[in-house]
């Protein structure tokens, strides 16, 4: 059995290659958040991918919204701890909220997600100077309803896993272009 956020094809071949034929993803295998294939059903790389996994057995089962149904949500706590902020930083009335000891700057705090996570591609909206004191967390996808979350005066930073650029990545960019400490 094989874990993972995203079963890419990449994903689902390194499992089969551990010898792993069910792996339990978060997100969808074929590209919607319902993990419909209708409209891919001529698709090459969707047809590719399928009969791959038929071919080598492989099951996928995703598992998005028990575990964030978990008391305390279980991508959150998973989150916190890969980062190993569970212990300092959470606030204890929000898992998703990071209290930081001392002000960091913006760019070390964007340094260290890179480093931790492994991360590729980083998008950052903000002064790279920034002192971050309070930073919340939509470890997945950040809907309109996160620019509430932002604009609360006790948060410094938001940090989302994805979004729509015209969403909240552009009330950020605002927020910031209107003189507010924010990122």
């Amino acid at each position: 059995i094989a874990t993972t956020m995203m079963a890419t094809l990449e994903v689902i071949e390194r499992a089969a290659k551990a010898g792993c034929n069910l792996i339990i993803t978060h997100e969808p295998t074929f590209y919607s958040h319902q993990d419909t294939n209708d409209t891919l059903k001529n698709d090459p790389i969707y047809l590719y991918k399928s009969s791959w996994m038929t071919k080598n057995n492989i099951v996928v089962f995703r598992f998005h919204d028990h575990w964030h149904a978990r008391r305390p949500d279980g991508v959150a706590t998973g989150m916190a701890k890969e980062l190993d902020w569970e212990k300092f930083y959470a606030a204890p009335d929000n898992p998703r909220q990071f209290r930081f000891p001392a002000p960091v700057p913006l760019a070390t705090l964007v340094k260290e997600l890179e480093t931790k996570l492994k991360a590729g591609a980083v998008r950052v909206v903000g002064d790279p100077a920034l002192a971050v004191r309070t930073a919340a967390a939509n470890w997945g996808y950040a809907s309109q309803n996160a620019t509430s979350i932002l604009a609360r005066p006790d948060i410094d930073v938001l940090i989302c896993g994805e979004t729509r650029e015209w969403e909240v990545v552009e009330y950020a960019q605002d927020m910031v272009s209107a003189g507010m400490k924010k990122a």
